[in-house]
């Protein structure tokens, strides 16, 4: 996968078979730590969940969401983690045995997300990214027939998400810290807090005040793209790169 390509996917899937390969590893080596590289991975796979929250009906599934979230900012243990997953992994089986397929297909990524050994993050990743494309592209109430064209839908929005998490990793950006002033550190926490990321232009215009005349940050601030728990703007500002 070349620069432009990534930066034009509409293939969240493919992104993330180049994030696994030989060469996109080499490059995220050069971003971020092994960690925090699993850390944005959950917090994907918690977007693609939220993405299809409708479509879990099981309360157990939900609350795993939750608790990933918690885990990746120290705020769930281990043992919290493990117990969501069992739970989770329960649900998933209940609506196995007796609902339809958008049902079960819900239901599945919440257990990956979930999972406490995350060593194969992204096998992890690309299973419940894809599976969560097939909710809701699957004919309720009957075989499993999918839409070809929802699911396509489905993995663009997942790509938008990707580039907001991993940024461009063909190229490491720039910035000054000194520019993460009070005002924009609180910014960024509350949007992180809310999951509500309507204000990013805002933290734009009270970078720009500060000093930052990074283009890269501020271009991405005032974009159409999408924003999730993970962009790596927020991550810049709140320590968690």
């Amino acid at each position: 996968m070349t620069e432009s390509e990534w930066l034009n996917s509409v293939n969240s899937l493919e992104m993330l078979y180049f994030l696994h390969s030989n060469s996109g590893r080499a490059k995220l080596r050069k971003l971020v730590t092994r960690e925090r590289c699993e850390r944005k991975l959950r917090l994907f796979l918690t977007e693609c969940c939220r993405r299809i929250w409708p479509l879990i009906s099981d309360e157990r599934s939900r609350r795993a969401v939750a608790v990933v979230e918690q885990y990746v900012d120290g705020s769930a243990s281990r043992e919290e983690l493990e117990l969501a997953h069992a739970e989770a992994a329960a649900a998933y089986a209940d609506v196995r045995r007796t609902a339809d397929a958008t049902d079960y297909c819900a239901a599945s990524p919440p257990v990956e997300a979930s999972r406490f050994n995350f060593h194969k993050a992204f096998d992890i990743s690309i299973y419940g990214a894809d599976v969560a494309t097939m909710a809701p592209a699957t004919r309720q109430n009957g075989p499993p027939n999918y839409d070809e064209g929802v699911r396509c839908q489905e993995r663009a929005v997942q790509a938008d998400f990707l580039r907001d998490i991993f940024n461009n990793p063909f190229r490491k950006a720039a910035f000054d810290d000194q520019s993460f002033t009070s005002t924009v550190v609180a910014l960024a926490r509350q949007m992180y807090d809310s999951h509500d990321f309507g204000m990013m232009p805002v933290l734009a215009d009270a970078l720009e005040e500060a000093g930052c005349n990074d283009l890269a940050i501020l271009f991405h601030c005032r974009g159409t793209g999408s924003h999730v728990r993970g962009c790596w703007v927020v991550d810049l500002i709140m320590g968690k790169k």
